[in-house]
């Protein structure tokens, strides 16, 4: 992979990253199917799943539903802060605050894609607590098979919560890009080196009105 460029070789690590946390997240939406249950005396199959149908999977692919939509902004956001922003160690982790301001174009288009992935982390959020308390209620009263049926529940939820809490501080914080990907959180804080120069008087223009409102 030498003869790809850095920006693409990143966009297919985060893509690989994103779909194995992905199938994590398929499982924690559907408890209904992935926890280990109890029909009858034996174990439910998947079959015996599916055949016990309740308003409970309505609620399970509401929730995918949800994390569908957050997963496609945050590619979207991801692929533009690595086409267009870059990490500088030299430079405070704000200085693209500063920077970005003589590119209005990047800017919008980045505090639109923040915007964005804020309400679909919201709405995943109020979505995945009503399916866990509710699915989790439902098999463990009327399903429980036995010490991993709990073990799977708690740890598809930390899983989940833990990705949701990150993407939470990504627009929280006072850094305008960064990454939700990965366990390391990258914040971008330079305009990256490819992106053309700006048009110095359309930036002057932009400040000049930025000092009016103020």
């Amino acid at each position: 992979m030498d003869h790809i460029d850095p920006d693409t070789k990143e966009k297919m690590e985060n893509y690989v990253a994103m779909s194995a946390m992905f199938v994590k997240i398929l499982m924690a939406s559907f408890p209904m199917l992935f926890v280990p249950q109890q029909c009858g005396d034996d174990p439910c199959t998947m079959g015996e799943k599916f055949g016990a149908w309740n308003w409970l999977f309505l609620v399970n692919f509401l929730t995918f539903g949800t994390f569908g939509g957050l997963y496609y902004v945050q590619a979207k956001r991801e692929s533009f802060m690595i086409t267009n922003f870059d990490e500088d160690d030299d430079k405070a982790e704000n200085h693209l605050t500063e920077q970005i301001v003589k590119y209005p174009d990047i800017h919008s288009k980045i505090v639109s894609l923040n915007t964005g992935i804020r309400k679909c982390n919201y709405a995943c959020m109020g979505m995945y607590a009503v399916n866990t308390v509710y699915s989790s209620l439902f098999i463990l009263l009327w399903r429980y098979l036995d010490s991993t049926t709990l073990t799977v529940l708690i740890t598809n939820s930390l899983l989940v919560q833990g990705k949701l809490m990150q993407i939470h501080a990504s627009y929280t914080g006072d850094d305008l890009a960064m990454s939700t990907v990965g366990t390391r959180p990258k914040v971008f804080n330079v305009i990256d080196k490819d992106v053309p120069a700006p048009d110095t008087a359309a930036a002057d223009d932009v400040v000049i009105e930025e000092l009016a409102v103020e």
